[in-house]
């Protein structure tokens, strides 16, 4: 994934790298944190709730 000039605002290639630069150059792959930044609060807490109950559903079924 490409950092945007947002990553590092001051856009001098000396200057440290903000948290985000850090994280791609790491490898992780932050668009779907960027994808969940646009979201309202209340669409986040949906598909939390859709992702949870999943979660639970799965481990119910495990368990018999």
């Amino acid at each position: 994934m490409n950092t945007t000039p947002q990553d590092n605002p001051s856009g001098d290639p000396g200057a440290p790298l903000s948290a985000v630069e850090e994280a791609v150059r790491y490898g992780i792959d932050i668009s779907q944190l960027r994808a969940n930044l646009h979201r309202t609060p209340a669409e986040r807490l949906r598909r939390h709730d859709i992702a949870l109950r999943t979660a639970n559903m799965l481990r119910k079924a495990m368990d018999q």
